[in-house]
């Protein structure tokens, strides 16, 4: 059970954050209907983090293949010239 001084302190920690959000998002030049409001910045905020760790996701993935390519380049680079051709 969560005592009331946590309760309060968790309260404080979310306005702070809120705060730092509004900043960290510059909503002060938000579009019209947004700037001065709080409106949606959570969402917003969860968005920005989930992009950014989808990013590093995809770099890793993207480093992995390349290396499992470069270890097989001896025997299937001439395939994987085909395959890539398709997008270049």
């Amino acid at each position: 059970m969560v005592r009331p001084i946590e309760e309060v302190q968790q309260q404080a920690n979310r306005t702070l954050y809120m705060d730092f959000l509004y900043e960290f998002h510059n909503r002060e030049e938000a579009p019209s209907g947004l700037t001065g409001t709080y409106t949606g910045l959570a969402e917003e905020h969860a968005r920005w983090i989930g992009k950014r760790l989808r990013e590093d996701e995809e770099l890793r993935i993207g480093q992995e293949m390349m290396r499992k390519e470069i270890e097989g380049w001896h025997e299937h680079g001439e395939s994987m010239l085909e395959g890539y051709a398709k997008y270049a």
